[in-house]
């Protein structure tokens, strides 16, 4: 008998938003990694099949069900893996970004796709994308990392993990959760700290419903050594690199669009326990951390503290259902934070495959569809520049907002690190040409 399980939850919302837009990928999740050196292919490609069939959340497919959507296992003699051989990287990539934009069936499908695409000069590019229904960013990491051993314990002939803990115990967690006395204390706790909700940005068009969507995606990158730089000078408030980012980042659009009140959805793992962090699935929920306001960047890492340690207690309550409790739909806002920011840090800068290769630091896709105002994905991997992308929805920003972006965030962090202790009012937007121009 065919085995079926309930979607959590979290899945549900995430089912729901995305049956509303059918054609947009706006939950394809997904990353690429280069691959430095001569490996076995064939056993690369059998490492990546076992590890699908060891991880049960990756096989499973939505069903509609009679009644409510259900999931089961859509077994397979092999998995699919297209098997490319491209001229150059610019190449890869285009290819890559066609497919990435491409949307999942939602139901009786699998929800990923993997590619294996083979460069010059012995490199090569290993491919994912999933539906956010089946995994979550931190759970890409442990998928590769798991394929890799896969891999290794093949070339030496000796028998793979054939399986790890399964996502139903999220699913059956995630339902008792939901239905606990915890989870109604968290929804009182959440709806009455949001009572006041925080300033809502303007926009500067209406939305157009008959667009595409599509977001603007600005890169821009932080040199190590300054980053390390602004990291040491706040050690001493006990300060992680991502809540020095969070606080650069609220400082930087507080004072872009003149708000000082600000809910930043923070991406949070949601894994409490040991089983949890073993396991590949859609765990990650966005949870509001608010700034009311900081007069240095000290200031507002010391909000940040104060805020995460109000909330702390109830952090794994989703933010769908805290949007929904307070209404925001009848307010004419779609969440209660405009600004998002998921944080990937720590992932080893290269991944040991026998036979001498590598698979070296991933690179973060995004399909840049209109999720809000401003995502931000950050990539501080050790060793390497600290990568930004501001997924930055043109209802909220002129197109010339947008092409001098990258280059004002820029400015603003190079003033944070000549002078840490600086008033923010004292920090300017303006870029050195500008303000020539003025004067």
């Amino acid at each position: 008998m065919e085995k079926t399980y309930p979607l959590s939850p979290t899945q549900i919302d995430i089912l729901i938003e995305q049956e509303l837009s059918p054609n947009v990928p706006m939950h394809n999740v997904g990353m690429y990694f280069p691959i430095e050196g001569d490996f076995a292919q064939d056993k690369f490609l059998e490492a990546v099949d076992v590890t699908i069939k060891s991880n049960d959340s990756l096989t499973f497919a939505i069903h509609e069900g009679d009644d409510l959507p259900y999931q089961s296992p859509k077994l397979a003699a092999v998995f699919p893996i297209a098997q490319l051989e491209l001229p150059n990287m610019d190449e890869a990539i285009d290819w890559m970004k066609r497919d990435f934009d491409r949307p999942f069936p939602l139901y009786d499908s699998l929800l990923f796709r993997f590619a294996l695409i083979k460069l010059p000069n012995e490199r090569t590019i290993f491919y994912t994308v999933f539906h956010h229904l089946v995994i979550d960013g931190a759970s890409v990491l442990l998928l590769i990392d798991r394929i890799a051993k896969a891999y290794n314990r093949l070339v030496a002939d000796q028998q793979p993990e054939k399986e790890y803990p399964s996502y139903r115990h999220f699913i059956e967690f995630d339902h008792e959760y939901w239905q606990s006395e915890e989870f109604g204390e968290a929804s009182k706790f959440w709806k009455e700290y949001y009572s006041a909700l925080p300033e809502q940005i303007e926009q500067v068009k209406a939305s157009n419903p008959d667009n595409d969507n599509k977001s603007r995606i600005i890169h821009t990158e932080i040199a190590r050594e300054t980053f390390d730089r602004l990291v040491e000078h706040f050690q001493q408030l006990k300060a992680k690199p991502s809540q020095v980012f969070t606080a650069i980042q609220y400082a930087f659009f507080a004072k872009f669009f003149g708000v000082s009140d600000i809910a930043v959805g923070l991406a949070r793992l949601n894994r409490n326990t040991e089983l949890s962090r073993q396991i590949i699935g859609a765990f990650a929920n966005i949870s509001p951390v608010r700034v009311r306001s900081g007069e240095t960047i000290a200031e507002v890492i010391q909000a940040i503290h104060t805020d995460l340690k109000n909330v702390w207690q109830f952090r794994h309550y989703p933010t769908s259902a805290l949007n929904r409790s307070l209404g925001l739909l009848n307010k004419n806002r779609e969440q209660v934070f405009d600004i998002n920011l998921a944080y990937f840090q720590g992932a080893d800068a290269k991944i040991p495959l026998a036979d001498a290769a590598n698979i070296t630091s991933p690179v973060i896709m995004q399909s840049g569809y209109d999720r809000g105002t401003v995502q931000a994905f950050v990539a501080d991997y050790h060793g390497k520049n600290v990568i930004v992308d501001f997924v930055c929805s043109p209802r909220y920003f002129t197109p010339f907002q947008l092409e001098t972006l990258a280059r004002r965030f820029d400015y603003f962090i190079k003033q944070i690190v000549a002078n840490p202790a600086a008033s923010l009012s004292s920090l300017s937007l303006l870029l050195p040409e500008e303000r020539e121009e003025l004067l």
